[in-house]
């Protein structure tokens, strides 16, 4: 891995828990937080808020994490499954991955590696997931779409999306909304660290569809949206991990504890 100090957000979404009950539970962990509405835009401190996909449950919104505070993630998560928080199929981790340094034409290649590896990605997520509304498969128009309104210099006007661009105009950052919720807080490093690879390949002006011979991996690719393939899924990992994108620890993690496992 390369030693880029990249910045992250995480949102976790979890059942059967209050935002007062997961204020707690965190500060018992020793991570510090403030309850504030989901329009609240300080991200200088973890907020708890309230969330419309998950009526009887709460939302923890981390602070702007790097490298050194990455442990708080471990504690925060730790923090809500000891207080008694759940998953259910409303849940959902979103992670923020900083990219407000790349190029219009780095974030062009960024989604075009994200929708031609989407058979792959989708190896690691739940089905749930690929049919969710606020997280969107990407297909080819949408794409253009985004081509098109960075050439012109507008916003793309959808945040749902698996890969969310809007997030650039806002927050600087690439919004990743597909996986599923979880209480591992392996899991979500894991996940945040393939998501992480994706903008360091496009800041290195790497094009998967020119180095990943497989029949499903290719640009603008016309298979279904649902569709997940193991084999493509164990090659992206391997290709990302001989290529510095992805550690060994986090390849094997993903591989044994994920694929096929949803």
């Amino acid at each position: 891995m390369s030693n880029r100090l990249n910045t992250f957000g995480f949102e976790f979404e979890w059942d059967n828990i209050s935002t007062g009950r997961l204020s707690r539970a965190l500060e018992s962990t020793g991570v510090q937080n403030f309850i504030g509405s989901r329009y609240d835009k300080d991200f200088t401190r973890n907020k708890v808020t309230t969330d419309g996909s998950v009526p009887n449950g709460a939302e923890l919104v981390s602070k702007i994490i790097t490298n050194d505070t990455m442990p708080e993630i471990f504690r925060a998560v730790q923090g809500a499954k000891k207080a008694g928080a759940k998953i259910t199929r409303k849940c959902g981790v979103h992670v923020h991955i900083g990219a407000g340094h790349l190029t219009d034409e780095q974030v062009g290649l960024a989604v075009d590696n994200w929708f031609a590896v989407q058979s792959a990605v989708n190896a690691m997520l739940s089905s749930s997931r690929l049919h969710n509304q606020y997280a969107k498969q990407l297909d080819a128009r949408t794409v253009s779409r985004l081509v098109n309104c960075l050439n012109n210099g507008n916003t793309w006007g959808d945040r749902y999306n698996s890969l969310n661009a809007e997030s650039l105009s806002e927050h600087g950052t690439f919004e990743f909304r597909g996986h599923q919720g979880t209480l591992n807080s392996t899991k979500a490093l894991a996940w945040a660290r393939f998501c992480e690879g994706f903008v360091n390949m496009a800041e290195d002006g790497i094009m998967l569809v020119d180095l990943i011979p497989l029949q499903g991996i290719r640009k603008y690719n016309a298979h279904t949206k649902d569709a997940k393939s193991l084999e493509e899924c164990r090659t992206l990992l391997r290709w990302m991990t001989e290529a510095g994108y992805l550690t060994e620890a986090n390849r094997n993690w993903l591989t044994v504890n994920k694929l096929g496992r949803n």
